[in-house]
C-alpha cells in the first residue's frame, strides 16, 4: 500500500507537464494576400518560414519572434512570450510538500511550467507608401534675371 502512495505522488509530479506537455500549438494568418510568415525562437533557430496560414506546434521553453511580409507592405513582427502556466501551481496542491520541488523540476526540464501568449495571431499589414515624387529645381536660364528697376509693373 505505502508503494503505490509513493508511486502515486511521483506519478502525479510536475502538473504542468501532464496538463500542458513541453509543446503548444500557435496559429498565425495574415488577410493579406501572398503574406510569408517567418518565425524564429529566441534561441535563434529558425521555426517556420512559409505561406499564411500556419498552424505550429512549437516549444513552450522559448519565445519567438513572428514576422510577416508580403509585397507591396511593411513588414510587422510581433513577440510570442512565455509566461508561468497556471497548472505550475498544482504541485502545490496534489503533491506533498517535501516534493514540490520535484513537480517544479519536472515542470521546468519538460517546458509544462511555461505556457505561450499569444497563440493566435492575425497579423495585418500595412501598405507600403509610394515614394513621394521630388520637385525638380528649375532650370536656371542664360538670362540674368530682371533688375528692381527692369520690372514690368503690375496692374
Amino acid at each position: 500500500m505505502r508503494k503505490m502512495g509513493v508511486a502515486l505522488i511521483l506519478a502525479t509530479t510536475g502538473c504542468a507537464s501532464i496538463v500542458n506537455g513541453g509543446n503548444q500549438r500557435v496559429t498565425i494568418q495574415s488577410p493579406v494576400p501572398d503574406a510569408e510568415i517567418h518565425v524564429k525562437s529566441f534561441k535563434g533557430r529558425e521555426v517556420y518560414s512559409g505561406p499564411s496560414p500556419a498552424r505550429l506546434k512549437v516549444a513552450r521553453d522559448d519565445q519567438y519572434t513572428v514576422e510577416v511580409m508580403a509585397p507591396g507592405y511593411k513588414p510587422q513582427k510581433q513577440v510570442i512570450s512565455k509566461s508561468m502556466s497556471g497548472w505550475t501551481f498544482g504541485n502545490l496542491i496534489w503533491i506533498l510538500p517535501p516534493l514540490w520541488g520535484v513537480g517544479l523540476a519536472v515542470d521546468a526540464m519538460s517546458g509544462g511550467l511555461w505556457t505561450l501568449d499569444p497563440d493566435d495571431l492575425v497579423i495585418g499589414l500595412v501598405r507600403a507608401q509610394q515614394a513621394a515624387p521630388t520637385t525638380a529645381a528649375p532650370a536656371s536660364s542664360s538670362e540674368p534675371p530682371p533688375k528692381p528697376e527692369e520690372a514690368s509693373p503690375t496692374p
